[in-house]
Formats: structure tokens, sequence, C-alpha cells
């Protein structure tokens, strides 16, 4: 049985590294929902320069220990500010009050905007319940990253990929990042590949430079597919 229970929500909040937030094996996970204080209200909070090779692996976060009904963080699902390296893998990420991942490179060393580097995100349902059809939307994007470097999306292999539909703002939108792969997701679709589960506005927003974007799914959204801001990017999808 899925640890913690909708009345006691779990909130992780964690500078260090190495840590894991869940498991792959049943049991391990955790139900991350209903925060409204401390950091804003975010499920799972990841930040500073220490926060690296971090795993979050298996947690139902937003929703209740059904993974079928959204009890809402009040800011984000997941939000990674600093550090680098870290894992998202296996979540059920939705019905939070902002996007369901943000990722945010920044260095509270000087206080400015440094790339946050190797961010993978994998297997996650991010936007509908854990039947992967049926849509739980996060208020924002489902995934952001600001600021990234080399960050991974999906992955190689099928079963990287992530199912990102059924959000309140757009699939995916990346700002000022490089070298950010983007490969076999299925946004505005559930996980059976054919169901619509839209956006709510674009599939992607890309605003970067060096980015691979190719094999994913990318249909049923209420505004474009994927929209692209005068950078450089390899796009090659089903859309």
């Amino acid at each position: 049985e899925r640890a913690g229970y909708e009345k006691k929500a779990l909130y992780e909040e964690q500078s260090g590294g190495g840590i894991s937030i869940g498991g792959s094996y049943a049991g391990d996970g955790n139900v991350i929902s209903g925060n409204g204080t401390g950091s804003g209200g975010q499920g799972v909070y990841l930040f500073g320069a220490d926060a690296r090779n971090n795993l979050v692996v298996g947690n139902y976060i937003g929703v209740d220990a059904t993974g079928l009904k959204a009890i809402s963080n009040r800011n984000n699902g997941v939000q990674v500010l600093g550090g680098g390296s870290n894992t998202i893998s296996g979540n059920v990420i939705s019905g939070n009050g902002d996007a369901g991942v943000r990722v945010y490179g920044y260095s509270f060393s000087c206080f400015c905007n440094v790339h946050v580097t190797g961010t993978v995100i994998r297997g996650n349902y991010i936007g509908t319940d854990r039947t992967g059809t049926n849509a739980l939307r996060n208020s924002g994007a489902g995934i952001a990253l600001i600021y990234s470097r080399e960050a991974v999306i999906g992955g190689t292999n099928t079963a990287d990929g992530n199912v990102i539909s059924g959000n309140e703002g757009g699939g995916i939108d990346i700002y000022d990042s490089y070298l950010d792969v983007v490969q076999n997701n299925l946004i505005g679709v559930g996980a059976d590949g054919i169901t619509p589960v839209s956006n709510n506005y674009f599939g992607m927003s890309i605003q970067a430079t060096g980015m691979t974007v190719r094999a994913n799914v990318i249909a049923f959204n209420s505004g474009r597919g994927v929209v692209v801001f005068g950078v450089s990017a390899s796009v090659s999808n089903a859309i």
C-alpha cells in the first residue's frame, strides 16, 4: 500500500544530495498532497547548490492515495531550484496549483541565474490520473524548464516517455535553456496514445538553443502543437 494518505500530506524539502523520495518497489511511494504552506506550498522542493543526484520516484504528488482524485499542492508538484543531476521518475504529478514539474537554474552564491544541468524526467504521468487517460489538471504547464542545460524529458526507450496531458497551461515550456532532449513523450494524448487528453494551451513552447525534440506524439492540444521562438532545434515528431 502506498505510504501516506489524503488527510496527512507529506512535504519534502531537501537541500542535500543523494536522497531518495519514494522508490521503485511496491509500497515505496509516498502521497505528497495538500500542502499549502512552507516554501510556497510545493509538493517536493529540491533547492540549493547541493541538491544533486536526488531521486523522486514512484510517488503520488497532488493526488490522493487512489491516484484518481486531486488534492492539490498550492504551488508546483515538484520544484527544483539549483543543484543538478536529479531524476524524477515514475510519479503521478497532477492536480497541483502551478506546474507539475518546474526546474529553475539559480545560484545562491551569486544570486543569479546559472543553468541547472542533467535533470532527467521520465516515465511520469503529469496532468492525468494514474490511468493516464483522464485529466487531473495542473494549473500551470506540465513541465517548465527555465535556465536548464542537458535535461532529458523522456528518453531513448518508449518506456522512458512521460504522459504530459490535461494541464491547464502548455504541456512543456522550455525557456533560456540549451542542449535539452525531449523524446518519446505523449503530449495531449493519454497513455494509450489514442485518447485525447488535451493541454489547454500549446503542446510545447521552446525558447532554447541546441534542442532535440523527436519521436513524441503531440496532439489534441488547444493551442499549437510546437511553438519555436527564434532558436535552434531539431524537431521530428508525430504532430
